[in-house]
């Protein structure tokens, strides 16, 4: 009899055991899919951190170039500014030039006018007949 009741007992053991076994193993098996599941998470995280990482880096280098493009830009709109400038001096000066030629040219134009009726009036005077002071 005490042999049947430890041979029970001993069979209750075995399947207590594997029952616990059984047991163990789903909490592992569950703990390995979280792990796996997390990993990937990770893993896909870290991609994007990546790639947005190089976006950044790209978008830094437009953003260099664009600037760099301004800053010429400005450059060359204070250089055409000056070079403008420049030729609207020159343009004001050739045209009081021109206008101070013109009140010369004018001047002597009437001087020479005058000249003309002095040696008219000289002539008749004369009697010489030259500028058609004879009629």
């Amino acid at each position: 009899m005490s042999f049947q009741i430890l041979k029970f007992t001993h069979g209750n053991l075995n399947t207590s055991t594997h029952h616990c076994r059984k047991k163990h193993s789903s909490v592992v098996d569950d703990l390995k899919h979280d792990y796996e599941l997390k990993l990937h998470h990770f893993s896909v995280a870290q991609k994007n951190y990546d790639t947005l990482q190089t976006r950044l880096v790209d978008a830094e280098s437009q953003l260099d170039k664009a600037v760099a493009q301004l800053a010429q830009a400005e450059r060359l709109q204070r250089s055409q500014a000056v070079v403008g400038e420049t030729w609207e001096q020159q343009y004001r000066g050739a045209m009081q030039e021109v206008e101070s030629l013109r009140d010369e040219n004018a001047a002597l134009k009437s001087k020479i006018r005058r000249q003309y009726k002095q040696i008219e009036l000289l002539t008749r005077e004369l009697g010489w007949g030259w500028g058609g002071g004879e009629r």
